[in-house]
């Protein structure tokens, strides 16, 4: 029967070839868009039935056994009792089981994933036909030669004998009623209804005049929650109403099936009846046929028809997988043999134009006939094409340039041949268009019998796309260095987008704006020759266009749909329905969207487009701990590998899902993962309490999430009791040995604490030592200042000196037993220090102090006005004119002061003093020294130290600066 069905197709096929190429008429074949799927996993594999367990999980009934499919991969499933490997005929129950047989008389349950035999129909029973059915009280009902119910796990077993052979047939069909009863259909022409264990027999024969004496006529379907049947002999479908056990006739369905043993299914609203010869009938809920009363896939033996949880329509074969189709709406056209369409337009109401890959154009009518219109003689691909259905003119690229051509709703009158490489067409009215050109944009004029072609000089690079703004009568070129607009004035501008240069590929107007689909910035919405907004997507835009407020876009990433006001674009992929995510084309036109690629075009109403996300479920294929499947929620320490294995049963979604996790108790941030990474490893988790959480995300939908809680317990080395037991003996070792070193600490702190307190005091000794030493230096340099005075004769400056010097002298008697002062008591002792040496220097004497940020905290006592008196006797009491001192604190990481003087110079002072054979090396600075050495080592602390640089101009000394940094403390 096989060999000689494929025969025949290749002797159909043959003949279409023949007929296309001599009549130029061809029939582009119409058929629901699909995919295949599990091709190369059913590769010599007969499907004989499909079902949908409780978890979405697809199981499969084959001649090579029962085959289980989650979503990801395929496993077989076996029994050990079963003999033989075909299985037949799924029924699930309201629980979740699923029911099959086999030829060997054996039963089968699957629950939870495992095979059972449940039952063997015993051999007085037994018929070479057996069909399954679970009515509305979950009795598995075994029809075989007699009826045999099960109640749900077996507690009861019915064995109803009589009926079928006692009536003097055999069984034909079976069905269960939507009221839980069972009706079988016998050869004889009788009808056994079985409810409640009850036998009736009702004669059929009566309802079906054209029956006369064929049997095996009866074919249930259930369509619309009400039981049908079809007439084999007649093709006529009857409605059957169980109350009075009636037949009402309904329609009468193809009679090309007439002699052919098929099989009658309902799903996805539709009728389907297959044959034993290839290819599938499709009827809509009102019995009307589908695709011209043709047969779908005809090259395919259908075997079973499977409506699912998500509306996917699956169709299984015989050695070649399943025809999946996601999405009826999207209607898919058959090419013709080493066909590709290349380019789609509209025609107006009479239907479109298709272009292909070998130069021809069809008319395909909206009744699925395509009419050859025009062969390139060089064969070559018609890469552009564009219809104005003002003036009905076609244009089109051809081997030689372009073509313009009158469309009559019949046939294309050829008008012009143009040079050149077409790239795209735009219309200005019916008699002018403008031509993107390989090298140029040019306008063409169109006249009665005169074409003008005129080439926009101020266009002339290589163009892509172009585009007419009617409003402002402007052009918009998308050349080969970046986007140009043309204005009505000649006037061009080179259009930037955030100063880059844009690089168009599309081009359309639409309620006043321009939107252009660029390479790298999305599509850019002009309105009145102004960037408006934009658009933003992945990928380079390739194509665009727009009809409704509906915004079509391909680009390198895919082809997405949206809504030009809000511009959220959606995809359009497989999970849309759309066969393939590989879309080369597309065209919008009299309320559909055509998709083409290299072997299909589809179409949809715009209409069926949107269809709003599902949330899809989730739930945990297996949880393993070190490798090992578990399902405990308690670990030891050791148990830390945790593998989380999860996912979705769906065809129709997958390229829509992604997964989103997060383990609480170890990190809270959501994880993301696609449809294909559906696990997840935790190779060493520390201790503690964790919840291990997973959603599926479908689109921007969420499903609900599923969770694992679980802990891992702490080794025995971190248990509370541990660390106890390890406190109190590791407090008993340290006590033993902490008295013991007590002892030996105590005894040498005590010889320690002698030894500093004897250090500390020779610190302050030698401290107050150098202080009540620098007393009499000053004190001696005071009175020489005072004897001066009084040798001067100046009494009245003697008499003001001795006042400041007393007060001097209390304060330095007082602060010389002091480490620190206030720096305000040090300023206060300076300002009297310096006022007295101005009173011996008059007015030739003048000196500055500046305490600056400086506040809050104590110095050394007594420690700057060495370096003061120093300035004086050695730098500015040689000096003539004025003698000037300025003293500065600055305070940065330490506290510095900053003490110049415009003095003479220690160099020529040296030679002063040695002139005068009285060098005298300072006693203040040797001292100063000793006590910031004594300061630092008592601190611990380098904070103190001076520099003393000598100022020159040109070479010349113009004075002294010493840079003091000093300790000091904080008062609050």
């Amino acid at each position: 029967m096989f060999s000689s069905s494929l025969y025949l197709c290749e002797v159909k096929q043959l003949f279409i070839i023949v007929l296309f190429f001599l009549n130029a008429l061809q029939a582009f074949t119409q058929q629901p868009s699909h995919y295949i799927f599990g091709e190369s996993e059913f590769k010599g594999v007969d499907i004989y039935d499909i079902i949908q367990d409780h978890s979405n999980n697809y199981w499969f009934a084959t001649d090579k056994g029962l085959i289980k499919h989650d979503g990801y991969s395929y496993l077989k499933v076996e029994c050990p009792e079963m003999r033989g490997f075909s299985v037949f005929g799924f029924e699930i129950d309201a629980f979740g089981d699923i029911y099959c047989f086999n030829l060997q008389r054996q039963v089968f349950r699957i629950r939870d994933g495992k095979m059972e035999l449940y039952y063997e129909i015993p051999d007085e029973m037994y018929f070479h036909e057996i069909i399954l059915g679970v009515d509305n009280s979950n009795n598995l009902i075994i029809q075989t030669d007699g009826i045999i119910i099960l109640s749900p796990d077996k507690a009861k077993v019915t064995m109803l004998e009589d009926g079928i052979s006692d009536s003097g047939g055999i069984p034909i069909s079976f069905n269960i009623l939507p009221d839980g009863s069972s009706v079988t259909a016998s050869s004889s022409g009788n009808l056994i209804i079985q409810k409640h264990g009850k036998i009736d027999i009702f004669n059929y024969k009566n309802s079906f005049p054209s029956l006369g004496q064929s049997s095996f006529t009866f074919r249930w379907v259930d369509f619309k929650n009400l039981p049908y049947v079809l007439n084999a002999h007649s093709m006529e479908l009857y409605q059957y109403h169980p109350e009075s056990s009636e037949f009402t006739f309904v329609k009468q369905l193809t009679k090309t099936l007439l002699g052919q043993v098929f099989r009658f299914y309902s799903a996805g609203d539709k009728l389907w009846l297959a044959g034993n010869e290839g290819g599938i009938y499709v009827y809509d809920s009102d019995f009307n046929p589908l695709f011209n009363e043709k047969p779908a896939f005809s090259n395919f033996f259908i075997s079973d028809v499977f409506e699912d949880r998500e509306g996917n329509v699956l169709l299984s074969s015989f050695d070649e997988g399943l025809l999946v189709i996601p999405n009826f709406s999207l209607q898919g056209i058959s090419l013709p043999m080493n066909e590709r369409i290349t380019q789609i337009s509209s025609a107006g109401n009479d239907g479109i134009f298709l272009a292909t890959s070998t130069g021809e154009i069809y008319h395909y009518s909206y009744g699925g006939i395509a009419t050859r219109l025009f062969r390139d003689d060089k064969r070559k691909p018609i890469e552009t094409m564009a219809f104005n259905p003002v003036n009905r003119m076609l244009v089109y690229s051809v081997h030689g340039g372009v073509n313009i051509s009158h469309w009559d709703g019949k046939k294309l009158t050829h008008r012009k041949v143009f040079a050149g490489a077409l790239k795209d067409v735009a219309f200005i009215d019916s008699k002018t268009i403008l031509l993107a050109m390989n090298n140029r944009i040019e306008r063409l004029s169109l006249a009665a019998n005169n074409y003008n072609l005129h080439a926009l000089d101020k266009l002339d690079s290589r163009a892509f796309c172009v585009g007419y703004n009617p409003l402002k009568k402007t052009v918009y070129g998308g050349l080969s260095n970046g986007l140009q607009l043309l204005f009505s004035n000649g006037k061009v501008e080179k259009v930037k987008f955030n100063g880059e240069i844009v690089f168009a590929n599309s081009i359309q107007f639409y309620k006043g704006e321009m939107y252009v689909g660029t390479r790298k910035h999305g599509v850019l919405i002009y309105s009145n020759d102004h960037l408006k907004r934009t658009i933003p997507c992945d990928g380079h835009v390739r194509q665009l266009e727009i009809h409704n407020d509906q915004l079509f876009l391909l680009t390198s990433s895919g082809f997405y749909v949206g809504d030009i006001n809000d511009g959220r674009l959606v995809k359009f992929n497989k999970s849309s329905g759309v066969v393939s995510d590989v879309i080369s084309e597309f065209h919008v036109a009299n309320g559909e969207l055509y998709l083409t690629n290299s072997e299909f075009v589809e179409h949809i109403s715009l209409e069926d487009i949107f269809t709003p996300s599902k949330k899809i479920a989730i739930h945990f294929k297996e949880i393993s701990v070190n490798d090992k499947a578990t399902s405990a929620n308690f670990f030891e320490h050791d148990q830390s590998k945790l593998r989380f294995e999860f996912g979705v049963s769906t065809l129709r979604h997958r390229e829509n899902i992604q997964y989103r996790y997060k383990l609480k108790g170890y990190k809270n941030e959501w994880q993301y993962l696609s449809y294909d990474e559906n696990h997840v490893v935790f190779n060493a988790l520390p201790p503690g309490n964790y919840t291990f959480v997973v959603q599926s995300k479908n689109g921007e939908v969420f499903g609900n999430p599923i969770e694992y809680s679980f802990e891992i317990n702490s080794p025995y080395f971190q248990k509370w009791w541990f660390y106890l037991l390890l406190l109190i003996s590791s407090g008993i070792v340290v006590y033993v040995l902490a008295y013991y070193r007590i002892m030996q600490i105590r005894q040498k702190n005590v010889e320690r604490l002698s030894n500093q307190r004897i250090q500390t005091d020779l610190f302050e000794s030698e401290l107050k030592a150098l202080r009540s030493q620098m007393n009499p230096h000053f004190i001696f340099n005071s009175l020489n200042s005072i004897q001066d005075l009084v040798l001067k004769e100046d009494t009245e400056a003697s008499y003001d000196y001795i006042v400041l010097f007393a007060d001097l002298v209390r304060s330095a008697l007082n602060y010389s037993n002091k480490d620190f002062i206030p720096i305000e008591k040090e300023i206060e002792f300076l300002e009297v220090y310096l006022s007295l040496e101005k009173l011996r220097f008059k007015e030739e004497f003048e000196y500055s102090v500046d305490l600056g940020p400086v506040k809050d905290i104590s110095v050394p006592s007594l420690l700057i006005q060495p370096f003061i008196e120093n300035a004086l006797l050695h730098g500015l009491i040689h000096k003539t004119g004025v003698k000037r001192l300025d003293i500065k604190f600055d305070m940065t990481e330490n506290l510095v002061c900053t003490i110049r003087d415009n003095g003479i110079g220690r160099r020529k002072a040296q030679e002063i003093q040695e002139r005068q054979k009285g060098f005298h090396e300072s006693f203040a600075l040797e001292a100063i020294t000793k006590r910031l050495d004594l300061l630092n080592l008592q601190s611990g602390v380098n904070s103190g130290s001076f520099i003393i640089n000598d100022l020159y101009e040109n070479d010349q000394p113009v004075g002294t600066e010493v840079v003091l940094t000093m300790p000091y403390k904080r008062l609050y």
